[in-house]
């Protein structure tokens, strides 16, 4: 018996080592996510931050939940420097720059265009479309390339326009200022949950040895909250707070990474933008302290 006990001792131990010895795997983006190069660390105006845009070199444009403000945080001074209020107090989520001009996402599916933003000539314009609450429309950013806005609904797609168990991702013309009937991108969670179950079989380190490698459902819930293109690859970025995950699909809807990300350091990311140059920035709701921004660099 003690000699049996022996050599299983001796077998866990050597998996052990097996395992850490082993090579991390090649990460698909360019980015390592587990060590932004700065975080920012956000006032107490902007603890409920839900989404941010690029305005200019040095600044984001910002919303937050509940407030008609867009807030305006210089990046370079860690510092907020100013806001301009649009509407009534609603549930905002997203905000996308198109030249200067600021749209502004609703979680009922509502379309604010700010011109002029800032100036004694500043006009809202308020579009009202399909969606609805029940949608939880989420995400917003500007598709420049076919001068659109993308709106992922983290709830179930608009009736009869898609399957009831997908993620749906609409466009919203910049030109005719309506919304397409049907999603432009559909995105499969259990092919989400599918990709990560995989990528874990592949990539499993030494905590799977002495686990039972069962994991919580909730760990592979995908619910987009915020998207963003690369202005270098065009891939679309959907980050999903519920579950901590971050997909990227190519411009024609195919899946090109799945990642999870570390619940330690992303306590409930809701917003993400890219500077010109790559470097990624991903804003963090202050659930029990302060809101923050990481800044991830571009790894050419």
């Amino acid at each position: 018996m003690k000699q049996q006990s022996g050599f299983a001792i001796l077998f866990l131990i050597s998996t052990f080592l097996f395992a850490c010895s082993r090579e991390k795997p090649e990460p698909c983006l360019p980015y390592d996510f587990s060590k932004p190069v700065e975080t920012l660390k956000l006032p107490g105006r902007l603890k409920e931050i839900s989404g941010i845009t690029f305005w200019n070199t040095n600044k984001l444009a910002c919303v937050q939940d509940e407030k008609g403000i867009v807030f305006f945080y210089d990046i370079r001074k860690d510092k907020l420097k100013n806001e301009l209020s649009f509407g009534e107090d609603k549930d905002y989520e997203g905000v996308a720059n198109v030249h200067d001009t600021l749209y502004v996402l609703s979680s009922n599916g509502d379309i604010f265009e700010i011109d002029q933003p800032g100036t004694t000539e500043q006009n809202t314009i308020n579009y009202n479309t399909f969606l609805n609450k029940r949608n939880n429309c989420e995400g917003l950013c500007y598709d420049e390339i076919h001068q659109r806005l993308l709106i992922a609904c983290k709830g179930r797609p608009a009736k009869g326009t898609a399957a009831r168990s997908v993620k749906a991702i609409y466009s919203f013309s910049l030109l005719n200022k309506t919304l397409d009937s049907v999603p432009v991108y559909e995105v499969d969670p259990g092919s989400v949950r599918n990709w990560l179950v995989e990528d874990e079989k592949k990539n499993s380190s030494w905590f799977n040895v002495f686990s039972s490698g069962v994991a919580d459902e909730k760990d592979f819930l995908f619910e987009p909250s915020e998207l963003a293109i690369h202005p270098i690859s065009k891939d679309i970025y959907l980050l999903s707070s519920v579950g901590k995950i971050l997909l990227v699909i190519s411009t024609e809807g195919t899946v090109k990474c799945v990642l999870k990300l570390d619940p330690h350091l992303y306590k409930q990311p809701e917003g993400i933008a890219f500077a010109p140059d790559g470097d990624l920035y991903i804003s963090d709701e202050g659930k029990e302290g302060k809101a923050n921004i990481l800044h991830f660099q571009y790894q050419h």
